[in-house]
Order: C-alpha cells, then sequence, then structure tokens
C-alpha cells in the first residue's frame, strides 16, 4: 500500500524535472522555481490525503491488499503507517526538489539531499518473536540496539514483542 503513496510523489518528481527543464531552456528561472514549489505542495497534499485515508480504512485496505490477511498482521501493518505516514511529507519534499534540481542539470546536490533525507526519515521497527515461556524487557532490548547495531540510521526506534510473526 505504501507504495501506492510513494509512486504518487515520483509522479510529481517527474512533472518537476520536465517543468524545471523546460523553464530553465526558456529562461524563466522563476517560473521554474514557482512551478517546483507547487509540486511540493500538490506532493505532499497527495501524499498526506493517502495516508490519512490508509490510517482510517486500513482495515479494508489491507483485506483487499491480501483477502486472507489476520488480525496480528493487520497490526503490524498499522503500526508502521503510524510511524511512516509523517515521514511521507518529508519524502514528497524530498522527492519533488530532488528532481527539479536534476531538471536543473545539477546532479551532485540532489544525490546529498536524497541520502540524507533517506537516513532522517528512516525509522526502523524491530519485531521480535520470543520462544516460549520467556521474557525481555523492550527497553533494555533497545539499548542492546543501540550499543551493537554499527549503522545508525539502522537503530530501531521502537521494538515491538509479538507473539507470532505476521502472515
Amino acid at each position: 500500500l505504501e507504495m501506492i503513496a510513494v509512486f504518487m510523489g515520483l509522479g510529481f518528481g517527474m512533472a518537476a524535472t520536465a517543468l524545471v527543464g523546460q523553464n530553465i531552456g526558456a529562461r524563466k528561472p522563476s517560473r521554474a522555481a514557482r512551478g517546483s514549489w507547487l509540486l511540493v505542495l500538490y506532493a505532499s497534499a497527495t501524499m498526506g490525503i493517502l495516508g490519512i485515508v490508509f490510517l482510517l480504512r486500513h482495515r479494508m485496505l489491507f483485506g483487499l491488499a491480501s483477502p486472507r490477511i489476520t488480525p496480528l498482521a493487520v497490526e503490524s501493518g498499522v503500526t508502521y503507517l503510524r510511524y511512516m505516514v509523517p515521514a511521507w511529507f518529508v519524502m514528497a519534499v524530498n522527492i519533488v526538489l530532488s528532481n527539479a534540481l536534476n531538471g536543473a542539470a545539477s546532479t551532485k546536490v540532489p544525490l546529498v539531499i536524497d541520502a540524507v533525507a533517506y537516513v532522517l526519515i528512516q525509522l526502523p521497527l524491530a519485531y521480535v518473536q520470543l520462544k516460549p515461556g520467556r521474557r525481555v524487557d523492550v527497553d533494555e532490548l533497545l539499548a542492546l540496539c543501540q550499543r551493537e547495531v554499527p549503522e545508525r540510521a539502522a537503530v530501531p526506534i521502537d521494538v515491538v514483542v509479538i507473539g507470532a510473526m505476521p502472515v
């Protein structure tokens, strides 16, 4: 489901590439800038509205995506969406502005923007399934991850202990 929103953002990004390229070629940079910011607004609004719809209608949408989805899988999907939907606004801005800069023949700056944005909005979650009869403290697991996971962007921001992996 998330890819529907991402592809909408990518569509606005491609439009930004063409809009900026054409307007820079026509020597109208202010029109290119105005158009890019308008596309940022449209992409953010579209992805934001989709996120709200996904959160409000998650049972129906998950059921359409997978008719035999378990309640645990729906719950896990909703948890994921609650973390990711706010990041879609940042992702929309990143997609459109990076593509707009590409349209202006700038490739190094968008590369840096993409790298920083995806590291900053990457919100890893960890699901843990324990062996029967075992217990764990979530705060201890988070502390262990912060000490032992070498890549900062891969350190979970939350750990969810579940009875069984959702399918």
